[in-house]
C-alpha cells in the first residue's frame, strides 16, 4: 500500500514542471510518509513551526569534481534517482569507510557537510552546496530525477532541523528552517549504527 501511494505521489509531481510548482502540504506528506523516523527523532514534530521561505534562490553547479568519478567505498552511502542516471552523496564528508581486515567498516566524523551530485551518463560530479560544522544532512528523498529534498540539521545557538529543497532542472532551490528543537537521538548514527558497522 505504501509503494503505491509513493508511485501515486511521484506521478502527480510528475504533471508539474519542476519543484518550485509543488505545495508546501505536498513536501510535508512526502517527508512524513518516507522518512517518518526522521520525523521521530525529534523531540518535537520537526514538520511544524518552520519559518516561511522568502523564495527560490538559484545556485550553481560548482564543477569542482570534473573528472572525477567516484569511490568504490563511498557507494552504500549514495542516494539514487529513480532513473538510477544521477545520485547525490551527503555522507563523505560526515562518514568514515575503510577497509580493515576485510571488512568495510564506516565511522561518523563530523567534520563539515556537503550536497554533491553525480551524473552517471555525463561522468560528472557537480557540488551543489557547501556548509561548516554547523550544518549536518540526515537523509535524502528523492521526488523526480529534477527533484529532492534534503533533511538535516543546523546549529545556530541550538538545534533546528533544516529542510531543503532543490530543483536540479531548473537550478533552484530552497530551505525551511524549524525553530529550536531537540533531538530524541541522531538519526545519521542509528540509520549508519555507528560506532562503526560493517558494509560488506
Amino acid at each position: 500500500m505504501k509503494r503505491i501511494i509513493f508511485i501515486v505521489q511521484v506521478i502527480s509531481l510528475l504533471s508539474f514542471k519542476g519543484c518550485f510548482a509543488q505545495k508546501e502540504s505536498d513536501f510535508r506528506r512526502i517527508i512524513k510518509e518516507n522518512k517518518p523516523e526522521w520525523i521521530s527523532s525529534w523531540e518535537n514534530n520537526p514538520l511544524i513551526n518552520f519559518e516561511k521561505p522568502k523564495e527560490w534562490k538559484t545556485f550553481e553547479k560548482t564543477n569542482w569534481y570534473n573528472g572525477y568519478w567516484t569511490h568504490p567505498l563511498y557507494a552504500p552511502v549514495y542516494i539514487y534517482s529513480p532513473s538510477k542516471t544521477l545520485f547525490v552523496d551527503i555522507y563523505s564528508r560526515t562518514v568514515s569507510v575503510e577497509i580493515v581486515n576485510g571488512d568495510t567498516i564506516m565511522q561518523y566524523l563530523e567534520p563539515e557537510s556537503e550536497i554533491v551530485l553525480f551524473d552517471t551518463i555525463k561522468k560528472s560530479a557537480y557540488s551543489l552546496a557547501f556548509f561548516g560544522s554547523t550544518t549536518y544532512f540526515d537523509d535524502l528523498i528523492w521526488i523526480t530525477d529534477s527533484c529532492f529534498i534534503v533533511l538535516g540539521t543546523c546549529y545556530e545557538q541550538g538545534e533546528h532541523p533544516l529542510i531543503m529543497i532543490y530543483d536540479i532542472e531548473n537550478m533552484i532551490y530552497t530551505e525551511y528552517k524549524g525553530t529550536m528543537n531537540k533531538r530524541m537521538y541522531s538519526y545519521i548514527e542509528k540509520k549508519f549504527n555507528t560506532g562503526a558497522v560493517k558494509l560488506n
